[in-house]
């Protein structure tokens, strides 16, 4: 399982990721559960990490079986400007779409397969971007 960890206090955020099987509704219910005395937050299965964004743990290790998604969340760690920069020249049209989504992420360097991530998932059908075993 690979993993992000920070140790920067962020102030709260909403995710930026939408994901099947979010616990986007439930953060009410969930943030009751943490303090602010504890020394780390642990989330195995990060997927949108809402809960994490909501609640700007100091501490916390994120983890998830999806290395696309881990991979995301490592280049927006180190450089969360560029990514921006970098994601709103692309144009959000059906040819762009398509042109992004035919692409190999093999074939990418890490920071574009980040950019193809965000892009799919801001875009594709119904909000919720999926892949299957073959990517």
């Amino acid at each position: 399982m690979d993993q992000v960890i920070g140790s920067d206090r962020r102030p709260a955020r909403r995710s930026f990721l939408r994901w099947a099987g979010s616990k986007r509704k439930l953060i009410p219910r969930l943030e009751q559960f943490w303090d602010d005395r504890f020394s780390r937050y642990v989330e195995p299965f990060a997927g949108s990490a809402c809960l994490f964004f909501s609640i700007a743990p100091g501490r916390a290790v994120l983890g998830d079986n999806n290395a696309e998604l881990i991979n995301v969340y490592r280049k927006l760690r180190s450089s969360p400007e560029r990514i921006h920069r970098r994601l709103v020249h692309i144009p959000r049209d059906s040819d762009t779409y398509y042109r992004w989504r035919a692409k190999n992420p093999k074939d990418l360097d890490k920071e574009t397969r980040a950019l193809r991530f965000i892009y799919l998932n801001h875009n594709c059908f119904n909000g919720i971007y999926r892949t299957n075993v073959a990517g």
